[in-house]
């Protein structure tokens, strides 16, 4: 009888131990498929439908024929904004103005395609002469505003903004300092702030604070 009660004991803790392994090997093949590399779908801001992670950016590869709307998506609006000279200049294309190629080339070396939100430049010149095909010459544009008032300092004095006096401190000074296509504010708010960057106690006589 005993013996017998042994063998009964004994075949069901047999079972257990393989329902136990079972089960063992179950959870471990579960925990392995959790950590493999899965497909997932992106949500709207994403750039595809599907991705496996770990996948890198694509890097943007610039050229003249680039749509910089892509990335420059503020810069690309405000052809639509009234208050942006780039309304009025809808018809050119953004190489006619920003014609540094290699200057470009160099600012979006090793950019995802993915970056967006951009600032305006600050490493590429603005093709001043493309502007002087429309709009006259510097002497021609100095006439028109000779009566500004735009550029006026703190005692009064009255410089022309398209008749500068000709120094170091201004050569870098070009269309584009004052005229920004992108920006809704004045070509005189624009000046004002370039001015003050150099005069700074919005005085333009020289050596009355250096002295």
């Amino acid at each position: 009888m005993l013996n017998h009660f042994l063998l009964q004991q004994k075949a069901r803790w047999g079972r257990c131990e393989k329902a136990l392994g079972a089960a063992v090997m179950a959870l471990a093949i579960a925990l392995v498929s959790g950590c493999a590399p899965q497909q997932t779908t992106l949500d709207n801001v994403g750039t595809a439908e599907s991705a496996t992670v770990g996948t890198a950016a694509t890097a943007f590869e610039w050229s003249p024929e680039a749509d910089c709307a892509t990335c420059h998506v503020k810069q690309a609006s405000s052809t639509a904004d009234a208050q942006c000279l780039a309304s009025t200049h809808e018809d050119s294309a953004c190489n006619s103005c920003h014609s540094d190629s290699e200057g470009l080339q160099n600012v979006h070396e090793g950019v995802a395609s993915a970056e967006v939100e951009l600032t305006r430049l600050k490493k590429t010149d603005i093709d001043s002469s493309y502007c002087l095909t429309c709009h006259d010459s510097y002497e021609a544009l100095a006439g028109k505003t000779v009566d500004s008032q735009a550029c006026t300092d703190k005692n009064g004095l009255v410089v022309n903004p398209h008749g500068l006096p000709t120094n170091v401190e201004h050569e870098d000074i070009d269309c584009a300092s004052c005229h920004i296509m992108h920006d809704s504010r004045a070509a005189a708010d624009q000046a004002e702030s370039l001015c003050g960057s150099c005069h700074h106690e919005n005085v333009y006589e020289c050596f009355t604070c250096h002295a």
